[in-house]
């Protein structure tokens, strides 16, 4: 169920991924042209490390003292409207609308994790069954077809075909049928 989960989550993320682009490379241009000359360890030298560096500050490594608090010239007042944006769009409500989005997918895998088990179970049967050899079927899966079409029958169409009984598929076919429900 937890692999499921994951997948949701991710396909989820993945539509929600260019709007999330957007809104980092809005900032991460302004912070560019802002701060291109004004440190000495050139974090924001081209405009794929700004945008690297505004990627990290949304996830929340934000180091308000290295903008700010540098020896060189003051900031412009500009330089704080972008960062008070940028941390009101990017770290609270862009982080919050993921959490959100992941929760809703959690809710709606739990809410069909029973079905979802077993249609992978039923795929992980067929799988198995697809790589065994003929041979091996043929012994262990065992059909006769009783057909009788001149009798009159007074049951259901249903009972025109009888199965021989095999240890091994009947054991098989209580532990699936065992394993589909929790006691």
């Amino acid at each position: 169920i937890y692999v499921v989960m994951y997948m949701d989550i991710f396909r989820t993320f993945l539509q929600f991924v260019p709007v999330y682009f957007m809104l980092i490379l809005s900032f991460a241009l302004p912070f560019y042209m802002l701060f291109l000359d004004r440190f000495e360890t050139n974090s924001y030298i081209t405009p794929f490390k700004a945008l690297m560096k505004t990627l990290v500050a949304t996830v929340g490594e934000i180091e308000y003292d290295t903008f700010y608090n540098t020896k060189n010239e003051p900031p412009l007042p500009l330089t704080y409207l972008i960062l008070f944006l940028f941390i009101l769009s990017n770290s609270i409500i862009l982080m919050n609308l993921l959490v959100g989005l992941a929760v809703d997918d959690i809710q709606g895998v739990q809410s069909n994790a029973f079905l979802k088990r077993l249609g992978l179970q039923v795929k992980m049967t067929m799988d198995f069954e697809s790589i065994l050899p003929d041979k091996f079927l043929q012994r262990f899966i065992i059909m006769d077809e009783k057909i009788t079409p001149n009798e009159v029958k007074q049951t259901t169409f249903w009972s025109w075909w009888e199965f021989k009984s095999n240890p091994f598929v009947d054991d098989l076919n209580r532990s699936v049928f065992n394993s589909f429900y929790i006691f």
